[in-house]
């Protein structure tokens, strides 16, 4: 079980199991160290044994990003369209974190980040990438990660208006002029009634998701 303490200033967890050596670390916040604590007794239980975390403390994504560009991304048919991607990814400042520093809220920034800057589908090909390289990195390569937190940023959202409504519609005016001046990130914005775009949008979503998309490429 982990204890949580506060020592020196400083939080500190400690995790102790039957028939491994007991792990501690210290942190500025004690909800820093209440995750790491979760994360570790996740691993235990996934592993059997507490893994050794010092690869993660110094593997960068930007390293995972060149590996999976070498070995896997050549063995698919859109391989020169992911090669160039990840080559944008790479130049990325998400590639200098290292591993274990890899936040939720990181990739949530930096979804975030690219949708003011480039279309959605792409944004949403980018995330494909950054979570099929961390699926690969603990399927394939030993990497002992609990949970791939690419997995838990919400993806974009298709908004599709219709010309049928009620009140004051308008045609479907209405919902479209309200659906764009939303300004909420993450939404994609089709025409009134194009449900061909909305459900081509929605079918580009899915199929991208790490464990679909990258299957088949």
């Amino acid at each position: 079980m982990a204890t949580i303490r506060k020592l020196r200033g400083r939080w500190q967890a400690q995790v102790r199991r039957r028939g491994m050596k007991p792990r501690c670390k210290s942190f500025d916040t004690k909800q820093e160290a209440e995750k790491w604590a979760r994360d570790l007794e996740t691993q235990v239980d996934r592993f059997g044994a507490a893994p050794d975390t010092k690869i993660l403390e110094s593997t960068t994504l930007g390293e995972l990003l060149e590996r999976y560009q070498c070995e896997v991304s050549p063995t698919k048919r859109g391989a020169t369209q992911e090669i160039q991607r990840i080559d944008v990814l790479r130049r990325h400042e998400l590639a200098y974190r290292t591993i274990i520093g890899l936040s939720q809220q990181d990739i949530a920034s930096f979804r975030d980040e690219r949708l003011r800057s480039v279309a959605p589908s792409t944004a949403v090909r980018e995330l494909a990438i950054l979570s099929h390289v961390i699926e690969v990195s603990i399927r394939d390569w030993g990497l002992p990660l609990a949970k791939n937190v690419v997995k838990l940023v919400r993806r974009p959202v298709i908004a599709l208006p219709t010309s049928v409504g009620y009140g004051a519609s308008f045609g479907g005016v209405a919902a479209l002029l309200g659906m764009l001046n939303s300004c909420a990130s993450g939404v994609t914005v089709v025409n009134i009634d194009n449900g061909f775009g909305a459900g081509y949008a929605a079918s580009l979503i899915n199929t991208l998701s790490a464990e679909k998309d990258h299957g088949r490429d």
